[in-house]
């Protein structure tokens, strides 16, 4: 039988484990937030010169980060937010240029 000691202390560790957790998710959803307002800004503004693709590229990938950050999925729609930049900055131009041969 365990001592009561030691329940308590797995019970605390176990307790600030998870405050860390939800620290950390805490910020990468509101890194992601960010980005996508951030984005949407820079799309409404009209004051780019992006070519057509890239555009409707990007506007693809926000509104799939959109939707996993409404369903708590933090790491892909930061990764769509990511994406979405590289593709308002010019630095993607094709789908064939993320794949590695």
């Amino acid at each position: 039988m365990k001592s009561p000691l030691t329940v308590l202390f797995a019970l605390l560790a176990a307790s600030a484990l998870s405050g860390c957790n939800t620290m950390q998710t805490n910020k990468v959803a509101s890194a992601c937030e960010q980005g996508i307002e951030s984005l949407n800004l820079h799309l409404s503004s009209r004051s780019h010169n992006i070519h057509q693709t890239n555009l409707s590229r990007a506007n693809s990938l926000l509104e799939a980060a959109q939707v996993q950050h409404q369903f708590a999925e933090y790491p892909g729609c930061l990764e769509k937010v990511r994406r979405a930049q590289d593709y308002l900055n010019g630095r993607q131009t094709a789908i064939i240029s993320r794949l590695s041969i």
